[in-house]
Formats: structure tokens, sequence, C-alpha cells
């Protein structure tokens, strides 16, 4: 009886940790080619009454094709904007992110985003509670996107 115990024991750990590591996510599972060609200007709000401004050579920082950019509109709520490198289109993906990520979470952690150049993986942490950027304690959760043809899909 004390061996059956043991096995069923170690069948559970087993499958814990199987169900664990599907869990996680990596940006090496969504691998992309790194776009090297010709770059547009982007043209980035700059906020205020300055206006758009020129990025003229930007970083590839996602997904292969996208530089990102940190924005400020005129009620100071900050998002991320994502701009294809090679036709300087901007593309709106707050919609599918729908987190504000401005924030501290309530396990003592901050929002944050996730992604890398040669990955079509993007993680968002943040709060749908509140519209205020820099709200304190509040309840925060992760969503994991994939990039496929200028959208965002929600994997996770």
């Amino acid at each position: 009886m004390k061996k059956v115990i043991i096995n069923l024991a170690v069948v559970a750990l087993s499958l814990s940790f199987v169900t664990t590591a599907q869990a996680q996510l990596k940006f090496k599972d969504y691998p992309v080619k790194v776009y090297k060609g010709k770059k547009a200007t982007l043209k980035v709000w700059a906020g205020g009454n300055r206006g758009e401004v020129a990025v003229p050579r930007p970083s590839v920082d996602f997904a292969g094709l996208y530089h990102h950019q940190v924005q400020f509109g005129g009620v100071g709520m900050p998002w991320d904007a994502f701009f294809g490198v090679r036709t300087g289109k901007q593309y709106d993906f707050s919609e599918e992110i729908s987190l504000n990520r401005f924030v501290k979470c309530s396990d003592g952690s901050e929002g944050d985003i996730a992604f890398k150049r040669n990955s079509r993986l993007l993680i968002v942490k943040g709060t749908t509670e509140t519209e205020f950027a820099g709200a304190d304690n509040v309840k925060c959760e992760v969503r994991y996107f994939v990039e496929k043809n200028g959208k965002l899909i929600r994997i996770k």
C-alpha cells in the first residue's frame, strides 16, 4: 500500500510539472525573422504642444517588424504605440491589450509589458480596474498575445 501511495504521489507531481511547464509561454517558442530592409521615417506623437516628431531610423523592437513607443495623450494617460518600421504605419493594439499597465499591483509588483524583437509573443501585466495611470494596490492580471498579420491575438 505504501508503494502505491508513493507511486501516485510521483505521478501527481509529474502531471503538475507538465501542466506548469505548458502554462509558461516563452519568447523562443514564437520566433520571427527581424526585418533588415529600408526603414520608413515614423511620425510619432510627442505630446503637449510639440505635436509630432520624426524618428528617421526606428529600431525594430517587437515581432521582427515593429517599433515600440510609449505615447502620452491630452489627458496624461500613457499608452503603448507600435509602428511598422517598413511602412511607418501606427498599429493600435490598445483595444486587444485592454490593460492599464501603468499601475502598482496589489502583490507588490508593477504593471509591465514584455516583448522581443525576434519573437511574436507579447506579455502584458496590468489591470482593468482603473483608467488612471499610477494607481496603487490594484488587482493585476497577465495576458499573452501573439502578433499575426498586423493584429494581436490573445492566446492566454
